[in-house]
């Protein structure tokens, strides 16, 4: 049986910013620029799950479904907040659109485990994105 991609994008905004840690606030800044301090974005991200089509409902996956784990994993906890503040996971990591990716993929298949999820991508704007494939 075939297989087809369904995708699903949702906007959400965020406050993110670089430093290491037990750098001075200089060393950071030359490091990262404007970055270094936060700053939010109207972040979107897009998945990509495939499956096969269930021959009575003629999807692959529940969009109201899908819509519910992504309101519970990425507007709830990270809406409005610093990626910081919303998990520890980035106390100790940069967030930066390489490892938000990888982040919210393997968050994602976690609770999508039904359907394969075979891209994500997070964009911070339309010219600066990173996409996670596995």
């Amino acid at each position: 049986m075939s297989e087809v991609c369904f995708c699903r994008r949702i906007h959400f905004q965020a406050f993110h910013h670089y430093q290491v840690p037990g750098w001075e606030s200089h060393q950071n800044r030359a490091a990262f620029g404007d970055a270094a301090e936060p700053h939010a974005h109207s972040w979107s991200l897009t998945l990509w799950l495939s499956g096969p089509v269930d021959p009575i409902t003629g999807m692959i996956v529940d969009l109201v479904e899908v819509d519910r784990v992504l309101q519970q994993e990425v507007t709830e906890p990270f809406h409005g907040r610093h990626f910081r503040d919303a998990d520890p996971y980035f106390v100790s990591r940069q967030p930066t659109t390489e490892v938000l990716a990888s982040y919210f993929a393997k968050r994602l298949q976690e609770k999508l485990s039904q359907v394969k999820l075979t891209r994500l991508r997070i964009a911070e704007m339309d010219d600066l994105f990173a996409e996670w494939t596995p």
